[in-house]
């Protein structure tokens, strides 16, 4: 086994839109506030424009060829209550489960963060399910911590 990290590109489409199926259905499963794969519409169209972005970096790891994993990171301008005028966002990063503990997550990772280093980028945030404990504790062994709490009520 050979991971290898790359810019992703349309042909690696077909199988981003698999990953995209794995993450939305696995927290679909966590919730179902959350909308499984099967309901989204233009998801092909909005990862097409992110691919295109100058304020977006997505990454993928590939095994021999196949997409095993990927990393989404955007640039956004923060809200008016906080001091930097740019930070860096980790919208997305999935790792096929045979693939997970292989060190994938760790070298999309890297690879985000140069990225986000070149671009002058001092701080980077993501949101993560707090029931997602994969999640949590993969984000926290990469440095990441808690600094606010997001709530939901349902009615």
């Amino acid at each position: 086994m050979k991971i290898t990290i790359k810019k992703a590109t349309n042909k690696d489409l077909s199988g981003i839109m698999e990953l995209i199926k794995d993450v939305t259905d696995y927290h679909y499963k966590i919730d179902k506030y959350y909308k499984p794969f099967s309901k989204y519409k233009g998801l092909d169209k909005y990862t097409k424009e992110q691919l295109k972005g100058k304020s977006v970096k997505m990454l993928v790891a590939e095994d021999d060829g196949k997409i095993i994993g990927r990393i989404v990171g955007v640039i956004i301008k923060p809200p008016p209550y906080v001091s930097p005028k740019k930070i860096g966002n980790i919208d997305d990063i999935f790792i096929k489960e045979a693939y997970r503990h292989k060190r994938t997550g760790e070298k999309l990772l890297k690879e985000l963060l140069k990225w986000f280093k070149e671009k002058k980028i001092k701080h980077i945030r993501l949101s993560v399910d707090a029931r997602n404990k994969i999640g949590v504790k993969a984000w926290k062994k990469f440095g990441f911590y808690d600094y606010r709490i997001e709530m939901r009520k349902d009615l």
